[in-house]
């Protein structure tokens, strides 16, 4: 970019574009055009500007030294909300920004914003002062650190779009980003469902189903829903089968569902990722069994319907309450190893985004372990 410095302010500088226009010089990434080739009125503008951006920047001193760690959680997840509105971030992101910052507010009070960076050893004694498990507590709090960093990054820095000015001047949680070695648990292999456990789980919802079209005339005496339940054996099955995310299952279209390719299209993973998933002949004919449809989504419920019911089911087969669709991915990551699936396959069927994640899976069943050493004899 060709241009003359013609004055220099306190904020910004004045400068002739090549082409004879003047433009506002802010910083080697913003430049705001004047739009005129007068440079008296390019002058009284400048100044103008100039003068808004210090009055500006003493408004953001000031806020700097007074901002208060409640009124900054308002703010910030009031930014973090906005963004779940255009998709650009999940609200299980959202959620788990505020838990982490409702624990720092828990253990540190509504001090000054400027204060956090002092207390910040602080909130990992009181965090891990705690009771239960401490590896437990310890992968806890760096899922928080990793959450506050984002949070006082932005707060860190400017916001020209809105005017807000930093109110920080560093991020007293930087280091998590990269040291995370500080609070490292134990690496724990994934929790899946075994083959009877699965089993229990599909006749208990198989005898559930049964209740309802025998009992209809006793609907009220009988939890749930028929044909919610129908749809729900549906849904189990297409979690057990390609291991999907449930963020991804309930925005899914029938659209995206081609039986005769036997192919599932997501077009909104993890990190606004796409990809394909294969989908094995067991779950192509129960699709067809049930009944596809040119429109509409796959799931008519949202997250929390689908865990509240894999929960229910779960208690219903005797196995407690710890049955979540995410252990349906696990299992689905952890049998497919099993059976031989290429691993590779796996990672690219469960969005995985570095095959290190799906390496867990071959760790989990230890029967290939133990048929490789029933001979062994020294």
């Amino acid at each position: 970019m060709k241009y003359k410095v013609i004055r220099e302010g306190a904020t910004c500088k004045l400068i002739r574009m090549h082409n004879g226009f003047y433009a506002i010089y802010l910083d080697r990434r913003s430049t705001q055009s004047l739009k005129t080739r007068d440079k008296a009125l390019a002058m009284e503008k400048f100044r103008a500007k100039d003068r808004r951006r210090r009055e500006q920047g003493l408004a953001g001193d000031n806020r700097l030294s007074t901002i208060r760690l409640k009124a900054f959680m308002d703010e910030y997840l009031g930014h973090r909300f906005n963004l779940v509105c255009l998709y650009e971030l999940a609200e299980a992101t959202l959620k788990a920004d505020r838990v982490a910052l409702d624990s720092l507010l828990r253990c540190l009070g509504d001090i000054p914003l400027a204060r956090v960076q002092h207390q910040v050893e602080a909130y990992k004694v009181k965090m891990l002062a705690g009771s239960g498990d401490l590896e437990k507590r310890k992968n806890s709090i760096n899922t928080y650190l990793r959450h506050l960093s984002s949070a006082f990054a932005w707060a860190s820095c400017p916001d020209r779009s809105t005017g807000r000015p930093a109110y920080i001047k560093t991020n007293p949680f930087a280091e998590t980003r990269t040291e995370k070695v500080k609070f490292r648990g134990i690496q724990r292999l994934p929790k899946y469902i075994s083959l009877d456990d699965i089993s229990a789980m599909r006749e208990a919802l198989q005898r559930w189903i049964r209740d309802h079209e025998k009992f209809s005339w006793r609907m009220g005496k009988i939890e749930g829903n028929l044909e919610q339940l129908r749809e729900f054996r549906m849904l189990f099955e297409m979690l057990l089968h390609t291991g999907l995310r449930i963020s991804e299952l309930v925005r899914l279209d029938w659209k995206d569902v081609d039986l005769k390719e036997k192919l599932i299209h997501i077009r909104e993973a993890k990190a606004r990722k796409e990809r394909m998933v294969a989908m094995p002949e067991a779950l192509v004919s129960i699709l067809w069994a049930y009944g596809w449809q040119d429109i509409g989504k796959v799931c008519k419920y949202d997250a929390d319907k689908v865990r509240a019911l894999c929960k229910r089911v779960g208690q219903r087969a005797m196995l407690g309450k710890g049955i979540t669709p995410h252990r349906l991915r696990h299992s689905y990551g952890t049998y497919a190893a099993h059976f031989g699936v290429p691993l590779d396959v796996i990672q690219a069927n469960l969005g995985h985004a570095s095959i290190k994640t799906t390496e867990i899976y071959k760790d989990v069943l230890v029967s290939r372990q133990q048929d490789g050493v029933r001979d062994l004899a020294f």
